[in-house]
């Protein structure tokens, strides 16, 4: 492998993972995150409109599946979609469980993931992929 040898990775960023431990970057920026590998994580994502070619290769974790020593991946962000979707209530009126509705989604890129963005009504988001540039060819990371 030649030493300046990279690839890019699509990662997924959950929003309520992000806004609790994640902090704010941008296109550009070199980020060190703990990553596992996506598979079909994310599938159901898929059934409410999400194009198939937008699948993430990996997960970024701080609490649900990876331990806290898991190793870091350091790289650049080289673009960041945000992913909206209307969420409706689901279970009867008297349910305070709501879940994404199919066919709302919107993908957009931008710049900055930055805290206290407001969102179009009925609009949240879902999710961020993130293009992350890592030394090393594909399937490589850490």
């Amino acid at each position: 492998m030649m030493a300046d040898e990279s690839s890019v990775v699509r990662v997924w960023l959950e929003p309520w993972q992000w806004g609790c431990c994640g902090d704010e970057f941008g296109v550009g920026d070199t980020v060190s995150w703990r990553l596992g590998p996506a598979g079909d994580r994310y599938d159901d994502q898929f059934s409410l409109g999400l194009d198939r070619a937008l699948a993430p290769d990996y997960f970024e974790d701080h609490h649900i599946d990876l331990p806290e020593d898991a190793p870091l991946t350091t790289g650049v962000v080289r673009r960041i979609r945000r992913l909206l979707c209307a969420y409706g209530r689901v279970g009867g009126k008297h349910s305070y469980e709501y879940a994404p509705v199919a066919g709302t989604v919107e993908v957009s890129d931008a710049q900055r993931l930055e805290r206290g963005v407001e969102f179009p009504e009925p609009l949240q988001s879902f999710g961020y992929l993130i293009d992350l540039e890592i030394p090393g060819p594909k399937g490589t990371p850490a």
